[in-house]
């Protein structure tokens, strides 16, 4: 009778056991941490505090009274009493946190969020099925998965051998720089990379404008610079049809009379220098400031080539 006791009783506590760990466990997935962790978290911090505020105590014991062999021992002993008490007393805590905190009454039935829509009236067969079904799919993607992989390997391949015969073909470049001491191009052949990008761009640009016939219709400001360029330029073409016109009629003249060599040479040197004198004002407004506005200015102001055309002309004729 005695050995039927001590075997239910034993069994009793290895049930109890048993549904112990099963309720610790049931919490420890519905709160995310286990109940023992939290209150050895809670102990740490009391602890913590207790030696914080040692180290204030002892500071203050011996600003009083100093330091010395007297105060050490003193806060040793202060220390090794508190913590006595702190695990005496949170032993006490641990035993009814884990009883009365984290714990589940035998009648009472908890399912978790994500246990809910879990069908429990399968059979094991079914179960088997289901596994078979999911390795069979599985499989299936891993072929699919593989083949796309074969595939595009092989389509990469060229190219990665392409592009290591490019580097071999460009590795002088690296070892030119190498040698004469010259700092790695790769973030300014970046940076022409993307200007290169970006005029390219602006050029396709500006050719759908052309196409669509807008160029017209693009806003443009004109300022002084530019029309004072345009009036310089319209002179310089004045002068030069003038001189032509003049040659043309010159050359109608000796047609009628003999030809006077000397006279052509000073029509030609007429228009070069007419010609001259328009580029030269050109350039001048050109290359800007104050000086070379002020030379062109001049030179605008000065006899055109048609008055000078004239007046050789006419001391020509006398």
């Amino acid at each position: 009778m005695t050995d039927n006791s001590h075997a239910t009783a034993a069994s009793d506590a290895s049930a109890s056991r048993q549904a112990r760990w099963r309720d610790l466990a049931l919490l420890s997935e519905h709160f995310g941490l286990m109940p023992l962790d939290f209150v050895d978290k809670v102990i740490n911090i009391v602890n913590d505090r207790l030696y914080s505020t040692s180290e204030k105590l002892e500071a203050l014991v011996a600003s009083i009274q100093g330091t010395g062999k007297t105060t050490t021992l003193n806060m040793a002993q202060f220390e090794m009493l508190m913590e006595n008490s702190i695990d005496t007393h949170f032993d006490k805590f641990e035993v009814y946190a884990l009883k009365s905190v984290f714990s589940l009454p035998a009648n009472m039935a908890m399912t978790l969020p994500h246990y809910r829509d879990i069908d429990y009236t399968l059979t094991r067969e079914q179960e088997l099925a289901l596994d078979k079904e999911l390795e069979q799919t599985r499989q299936t993607l891993l072929q699919a998965i593989n083949a796309e992989l074969k595939r595009r390997t092989g389509r990469l391949n060229p190219q990665a051998a392409r592009a290591e015969q490019l580097r071999k073909e460009l590795a002088f470049l690296t070892e030119m720089a190498q040698e004469r001491n010259v700092a790695p191009l790769g973030e300014h052949i970046t940076f022409v990379v993307d200007q290169a990008h970006a005029l390219d761009r602006l050029v396709a640009e500006t050719r759908q404008v052309v196409e669509d016939g807008r160029l017209n219709q693009l806003p443009t400001q004109r300022t002084t610079r530019d029309a004072y360029l345009d009036a310089v330029a319209r002179a310089g073409i004045a002068d030069r049809e003038a001189l032509e016109n003049e040659l043309q009629a010159s050359r109608s003249d000796s047609q009628h009379r003999k030809p006077d060599s000397g006279r052509a040479r000073e029509h030609a040197q007429l228009l070069s220098v007419a010609s001259l004198d328009t580029l030269e004002a050109m350039k001048a407004v050109l290359d800007g400031g104050e000086q070379a506005t002020t030379a062109t200015r001049q030179t605008a102001r000065t006899p055109s080539a048609k008055r000078s055309a004239d007046t050789a002309f006419d001391a020509n004729d006398d």
